[in-house]
């Protein structure tokens, strides 16, 4: 990946009238892929969600054009989900790996790890978006945590079925003929 940087309290430099200073911004080959807005502990992340995403949107569109993940956290509590998704469908990310306990780490902590971890970021962002067309427009669509944890469990076994096949010379290699 040639670059990747994340900014804290940026303020975009745009030539808009608005002038916001995000939270957290994450690039990717000086692309704002990843948007963070925080809160005090005290605070709900509904509140992240209902009134300082959606100033965002409305004043300063333009940063969240490229935008792939919106990360809401309020120091404790995480959650996240796509720029088109209702506050519903933002969710938690308790682990990191299938094998891990989910109360080892603060659900904040534990999203953290993955998006700042540039393999699974890259992963996530490849992967595990999908766009539909619905009645109000396109929207973006990001898995949760169990479906990204599920398919890639399920890609590495049988990555490893594969290999073996194919150094036993068994089965064939990915689909080609018995030998």
């Amino acid at each position: 990946m040639a670059g990747y940087e994340v900014g804290k309290r940026r303020s975009p430099s745009f030539p808009y009238a608005h002038r916001r200073r995000a939270d957290i911004v994450g690039f990717v080959n000086g692309l704002p892929l990843m948007f963070c807005e925080l809160k005090r502990p005290d605070r709900d992340l509904k509140r992240a969600y209902a009134e300082n995403l959606s100033d965002y949107k409305d004043t300063v569109p333009h940063l969240l054009h490229f935008n792939a993940f919106v990360i809401l956290g309020n120091g404790e509590l995480a959650k996240m989900g796509s720029i088109s998704a209702d506050y519903d469908h933002f969710a938690d990310w308790l682990k990191l790996d299938e094998r891990d306990r989910r109360d080892e780490m603060l659900p904040m902590e534990a999203l953290l790890r993955v998006v700042f971890d540039k393999r699974r970021f890259m992963d996530l962002f490849k992967n595990f978006i999908l766009f539909a067309d619905t009645a109000n427009g396109p929207v973006k669509i990001l898995a949760k945590n169990h479906q990204f944890l599920g398919v890639n469990r399920a890609v590495e076994r049988k990555a490893g079925r594969s290999d073996r096949r194919c150094r036993n010379r068994r089965l064939g290699c990915g689909g080609q003929t018995v030998r």
